[in-house]
């Protein structure tokens, strides 16, 4: 449990951070989150866990890591988007 909010919170600052992903493109919310939704539930599976299952774990990241490496079109812009937001 603990590992998988490390993960999440990782994956989140990874994505925060990484300047390829500041796209300037146009945001299409729905299908990035549809296309996103894969990588959630994974994490959200991981984290639900009360004791530590490292496969869970390790799922979480290989699929935290591949959206940040490979973010999907539809998701272009909304980083830029989001942040402006705050």
């Amino acid at each position: 449990m603990q590992f998988s909010l490390l993960a999440l919170v990782t994956f989140a600052a990874a994505v925060s951070a990484a300047p390829s992903l500041r796209r300037q493109s146009q945001c299409d919310l729905k299908n990035c989150v549809l296309d996103l939704a894969p990588t959630v539930v994974t994490c959200a599976a991981a984290a639900a866990q009360v004791e530590l299952d490292p496969i869970s774990d390790i799922s979480c990241l290989i699929a935290a890591a591949t959206a940040v490496e490979q973010l999907p079109t539809p998701c272009n812009g909304c980083l830029a988007k989001l942040e402006s937001f705050f």
